[in-house]
């Protein structure tokens, strides 16, 4: 087998964490929206896969906060977006310490799987939180790498995040030629940015989130459910990329 290097995102993907509950708790709190509204199909559209003050700011924008409110500068919002991200994470801590944390033994399969066949795997996430998520589930150790929170690391875009994660990666193992990257994704707008690399990406749809349809629109390059995800398994994911 060629050298590849798999790289998997971690909320959606490695685990189904409270991040959006808790965004969804936040923005009730702030009285942006009802119980009733429709916040997965929201987070999936605006917050999934990017920075939790970037998120907070646009949750704010988005939902009309800055605007009645009547906050006009950068400065002021920035300064709302940090308030209401720190706001927002009491809702995940608390989340996280009561367990609120559900694994997919889909992914963590065909992580082991990979292992067994001397893939390196690392873990790359956006979130602040995603080391804890990780530790508290009992799953850190199973990656190689980890390269978590996009602000830790002084980045922006997750394109950047995945190009920095990739290398935590070259440094420590020894490759004859460079390998290969696949990206593991749920969000659409991070399929995108895999893409935008030039990385093969692999994208997962879980129930009420992005569609297999959805994600191959947004340029993956196959995409499982999770019955699909155990029908195929390690060998069958790459067998499917096979000259992509």
């Amino acid at each position: 087998m060629n050298d590849y290097v798999l790289l998997f995102d971690i909320d959606g993907v490695v685990a189904q964490s409270p991040h959006e509950e808790s965004w969804k708790d936040a923005a009730i709190e702030y009285v942006l929206i009802d119980k009733d509204f429709n916040f997965t199909e929201f987070y999936q559209k605006h917050v999934a896969g990017i920075p939790g003050i970037r998120g907070a700011y646009v949750i704010l924008e988005e939902l009309g906060y800055y605007r009645d409110k009547g906050i006009m500068s950068d400065e002021e919002k920035e300064k709302e977006a940090i308030k209401f991200r720190e706001f927002k994470q009491k809702f995940v801590e608390k989340g996280i310490e009561d367990g609120n944390v559900k694994i997919f033994s889909d992914i963590i399969s065909i992580i082991i799987q990979a292992k067994n066949n001397n893939i390196p795997v690392s873990a790359v996430s956006s979130s602040k939180n995603a080391e804890k998520i990780l530790k508290k589930a009992g799953v850190y150790d199973l990656f190689d790498c980890h390269t978590l929170g996009a602000e830790k690391h002084r980045i922006n875009k997750k394109e950047e995040l995945y190009i920095l994660g990739f290398g935590k990666v070259l440094e420590k193992f020894q490759f004859n030629e460079i390998p290969i990257p696949i990206v593991f994704e749920d969000a659409d707008k991070c399929i995108v940015a895999a893409k935008n690399n030039g990385y093969l990406c692999v994208g997962i749809s879980r129930p009420g989130l992005s569609t297999i349809e959805s994600l191959k629109e947004k340029g993956a390059d196959v995409a499982y459910d999770s019955a699909l995800l155990k029908e195929k398994g390690f060998i069958g994911i790459m067998n499917d990329l096979k000259g992509r």
